[in-house]
Order: structure tokens, then C-alpha cells, then sequence
């Protein structure tokens, strides 16, 4: 949405910033933009099924998918952002894990 969002004479061209490390046995991707924020009430829910900001055309399924998925796999997905100024999301997973040691994954419906 950082991209779709109207820029304003204010702020700087708009971004993304992808970037990835390896520590402690985890990879960590982390995606940034320098968009609107996230205000601190729809973070707080941001991961939850069906919550969207967009109801005309969000089915607020795609965070909480991918937060279920990282989950499954021994990861973890967290939103870290500055109202008005940014946001980045941050993925971390296990360097290796067998397919044994991951939860069942339901078939989708």
C-alpha cells in the first residue's frame, strides 16, 4: 500500500527496502517502506482473519495466512511501524527443520 498511497510534497519518493540476515540460527527478512504507518489500533490487529482496512476490496485473509504459515514452520512474523513515517515487516524462520518437526498443515477448504 506504501506505493499506492498519494505522495505529498512533504515527504520523500516513496520506498521499499528489502534486507535479509542469517544470526542465530534463524534467517530474518525484513520489508520496510517509508509510507503512511500503521496507526497502534489496527497493529494490534492486524494479523487477525478477516480484519482488513479495506472493505471494499480486502478480505483481511493475506496477513494472517502468512503469519499462520511462518508459525507452522517455526517462525515468526512481526509489524513494527511509526505512524505517519513507516512500516517494516519481519520475518524469521529456523535455518532448517525437518518436514517431521513442522505442525500438520489443515487442507485448505
Amino acid at each position: 500500500d506504501a506505493l499506492l498511497d498519494d505522495t505529498s510534497e512533504t515527504k520523500p519518493e516513496r520506498s521499499i527496502r528489502i534486507a535479509s540476515a542469517v544470526k542465530d540460527q534463524r534467517v530474518r527478512v525484513s520489508i520496510k517502506d517509508n509510507g503512511t504507518g500503521i496507526p497502534e489500533d489496527v497493529k494490534a490487529r492486524i494479523f487477525e482473519p478477516f480484519f482488513s482496512t479495506k472493505p471494499a476490496t480486502g478480505t483481511g485473509l493475506g496477513l494472517g495466512m502468512v503469519a499462520k504459515y511462518v508459525a507452522i514452520y517455526g517462525g515468526e512474523l512481526t509489524v513494527n511501524s511509526e505512524p505517519g513515517q513507516w512500516t517494516e515487516f519481519v520475518v524469521a524462520l529456523p535455518l532448517a527443520r525437518t518436514t517431521d518437526e513442522c505442525d500438520e498443515v489443515e487442507p485448505a477448504r
